[in-house]
């Protein structure tokens, strides 16, 4: 203990600071080290989990288009529909459902049959291009630069992942401190929180061609106000509190009035 205050001492004394930021800055320092190395650890194991699951799905893959290649009408063809069934612990959950929905369709085995293969056959073409079995083609420039930031990106993701996290933490700290009252000390950051996840939710919905007007009016509704309730004061509170809360009912209700419409036209 002696060591350790007379470090802080020399510390405090060569930065001219007092030993309470010393100790905050101490603190973020061991934050940020112990963040990277999980982040670290958790990007390994989440590329050796991807990694098996991709050979696991080409494998799959490549036994659906075999059995489809040997398919004939009118036979029994259990072999093929035991490997499309048995795929689907191992395929992206869209590619299961749009195959559930061609055996659904009014259609011959044929043409049922050869859509689950040019199904099958685009998810092969993809999924290849994302292992290393590549690694023998002749390299373009842009090939070996894009190497290169994929092996910065190794190096310094996690880095980057926990300076984000800490950062975004001090943030929501300063503005839960700039709340008058208890009650809005909770309200700020959960609402600038709400407001960060909106914009990537928002783009996903865009990506997926399934925002609409109203949809889109509803979540910029909801999105100003959050921003309002985290900057503002006095009595723009109040009401940016009650029209976030207008806003997320109405969202809420406008989709599971979606929803429904979609099951009833698809039954």
């Amino acid at each position: 203990m002696d060591i350790l205050s007379r470090i802080l001492d020399i510390v405090v004394e060569s930065f001219d600071a007092n030993l309470f930021e010393v100790l905050f800055f101490l603190i973020l320092l061991g934050s940020f080290l112990w963040l990277s190395k999980e982040f670290r650890m958790q990007q390994r194991e989440d590329k050796e989990l991807r990694k098996e699951l991709l050979e696991k799905s080409l494998t799959t893959y490549s036994q659906i288009l075999y059995e489809g290649s040997i398919f004939k009408p009118g036979d029994s063809n259990i072999s093929f529909y035991q490997s499309v069934y048995s795929s689907f612990p191992f395929i992206d959950y869209k590619i299961s459902k749009k195959i559930l929905c061609i055996f659904d369709q009014d259609t011959t085995e044929e043409i049922k049959v050869r859509e689950i293969l040019d199904l099958a056959k685009s998810e092969v073409t993809y999924l290849s291009g994302l292992t290393s079995n590549h690694l023998l083609k002749n390299k373009l420039l842009t090939d070996d630069v894009e190497e290169f930031f994929s092996k910065l990106r190794k190096i310094f993701g996690s880095m980057f992942t926990s300076f984000f996290v800490i950062y975004s933490v001090l943030i929501l700290v300063f503005i839960s401190f700039s709340g008058e009252t208890q009650f809005w000390m909770i309200i700020k950051p959960f609402s600038f929180f709400i407001a960060c996840l909106l914009i990537p939710f928002s783009i996903d919905l865009l990506l997926e061609r399934r925002m609409n007007i109203p949809t889109a009016l509803l979540l910029i509704g909801i999105f100003v106000s959050a921003l309002i309730l985290t900057s503002g004061s006095g009595s723009y509170l109040i009401w940016s509190l009650i029209f976030c809360i207008v806003f997320v009912i109405g969202f809420l209700w406008y989709a599971y009035r979606r929803k429904v419409t979609t099951e009833q036209s698809l039954s």
